[in-house]
């Protein structure tokens, strides 16, 4: 029988072991292409940032890398001249989600976050929250402060 990676999320959860929010930058952000995702379970949603730095892809949506992930290592840049910045500062939302919801949310965001890693992150405001990093940096990314693009995919 296979593992379930979520097993046990909603219950930790509530206990307060694993974070109930999702630091958000681009198209799941509230009013974006795939704020449907996370609007029927958010309770709550408020801007905030994380240091790290931030790129569009060029294919409709963006890509972060976080200097600091909790519990995990920092990912190198494909290209050593463009490092992570970790002054630098990446522009989002903290979305709170109901903890019974958490277990089922998970899976749906990994599945739509293909080539990213969901990490533990700190935000500058505080709060602890689940957000996607790329696995690969492309050089032909373009470093942007905020995402903005009128065109998302």
């Amino acid at each position: 029988m296979r593992s379930n990676p979520t097993a046990g999320v909603a219950r930790a959860a509530r206990l307060g072991a694993v974070p109930t929010s999702l630091f958000v930058y681009g198209t799941l952000m509230p009013g974006r292409l795939r704020w449907g995702l996370l609007e029927g379970v958010a309770v709550s949603h408020a801007p905030d940032s994380v240091a790290g730095r931030l790129w569009d892809t060029g294919e409709g949506w963006p890509a972060a890398r976080f200097s600091r992930p909790l519990g995990v290592s920092a990912l190198e840049s494909v290209d050593p001249v463009d490092p992570v910045d970790p002054a630098g500062t990446i522009p989002g939302w903290v979305v709170g989600v109901r903890a019974a919801d958490l277990a089922g949310l998970l899976p749906v965001l990994d599945e739509v976050e293909t080539g990213f890693r969901r990490v533990r992150v700190r935000t500058l405001g505080g709060a602890e929250a689940w957000g996607y990093e790329a696995l690969v940096r492309e050089a032909w990314w373009q470093a942007i402060e905020r995402w903005d693009a009128a065109e998302e995919r």
